[in-house]
């Protein structure tokens, strides 16, 4: 593997950027379920939805 980082630094840091995209669309994926969820309005809001609140 060290020579391929003298050959190409892209090559040599696939494994890095397939792991960065891997993370970004993990990330969207999340942010959309998180949307889905705040939209229904499903989440409790109120401060005795917890009981550790009050």
């Amino acid at each position: 593997m060290a020579d391929a980082e003298l050959d190409s630094w892209w090559l040599a840091n696939l494994v890095n950027w397939i792991f960065i995209l891997i993370a970004m669309a993990a990330f969207v994926y999340w942010m959309k379920q998180l949307k889905i969820f705040n939209d229904r309005n499903e989440e409790k809001k109120d401060t005795s939805a917890h009981s550790f609140l009050g």
